[in-house]
């Protein structure tokens, strides 16, 4: 058996107990976890142990935590917190999930699947249609981005943001005009290459994607390309673009759909390794069904 190891890199901020199920599923001497807990979210530190108790294989770190607001540069930071952490260790693979994520496959089922495909990246590239149609989330300075009630309409701050857009916009600013901007999820499986190169362009990054609204779908693509991982794309322009991150996503049903265990079935025939979304408020039913068959494989 070939021994090469993953981190695993977890934002998480709430639910607890699917979190501590996750980690579980992770648990494996090939694999370290590697987990930002978001700063607003309250958490003891008898819940942090009864994470770390749940590893046995594995070994764990819990990031410093940023406070993390949607659709922020804020993201963007966590995901830096956990790569710096595990970038200098010689991991074949970084995937980089949500804590309300799963696993559909047994740890020795992913494995070999990415000893199979060793070399690639798993980033997902939405059309040309979709990019065009929303770059102006990075063609223009989104100053209020991550302020209270900047997403509300009838609050002051979302007003003023959208003036400010739209002044832009008559004024000609383009912020990434002498770079190709791409978009696609935030969720990917990503080289120890390609880790180290967004590390090492971590100020540039700040400098492009500051102020702008959504970045962490942009940043990974736009990066990719630049330093010429095109040819290493798993799936450049897929037809099901789930396959090229192996994530199952529902995004028809929802923004995303948080799955239940009537899609039990659906998700478990699926080609993909992992599956987003479950919330254990909703429907704690899927994921103990899930747990239960991947962990006994």
């Amino acid at each position: 058996m070939r021994t090469e190891r993953h981190a695993y890199l977890i934002l998480a901020h709430k639910n607890w107990n699917q979190l501590i199920k996750l980690v579980e599923l992770l648990d494996d001497e090939r694999n370290d976890i590697y987990i930002h807990i978001d700063k607003k979210s309250q958490i003891g530190e008898d819940i942090l142990e009864m994470i770390r108790r749940a590893v046995a294989k594995s070994k764990i770190c819990f990031v410093d935590r940023v406070e993390v607001q949607w659709g922020d540069y804020s993201v963007i930071e966590a995901e830096f917190r956990l790569l710096r952490a595990a970038v200098n260790e010689n991991y074949q693979y970084f995937h980089l999930i949500s804590g309300m994520d799963l696993p559909l496959k047994s740890q020795n089922e992913i494995h070999e699947y990415f000893d199979r495909h060793n070399g690639k990246e798993f980033i997902q590239f939405l059309d040309d249609e979709w990019t065009r149609k929303t770059q102006t989330r990075v063609r223009y300075y989104w100053f209020f981005q991550g302020k209270l009630g900047s997403r509300r309409e009838q609050s002051p701050i979302y007003v003023i943001q959208r003036l400010l857009l739209g002044l832009q916009k008559l004024i000609g600013i383009n912020r990434c005009r002498k770079y190709t901007a791409r978009t696609g999820a935030q969720w990917v499986s990503i080289t120890r290459k390609l880790a180290t190169c967004l590390c090492n362009n971590e100020q540039l990054i700040e400098k492009r994607f500051a102020q702008t609204f959504c970045p962490d779908e942009w940043m990974m693509q736009t990066i990719a390309i630049e330093n010429g991982f095109t040819d290493f794309v798993y799936c450049l322009q897929p037809v099901d673009t789930r396959l090229s991150i192996q994530r199952y996503i529902d995004w028809e049903r929802g923004t995303p759909y948080i799955f239940r265990a009537s899609d039990y079935d659906e998700l478990m025939e699926s080609d993909c390794l992992f599956a987003r979304k479950f919330d254990e408020t909703i429907d704690n039913v899927i994921i103990d069904k899930i747990y239960l068959s991947v962990h006994k494989d």
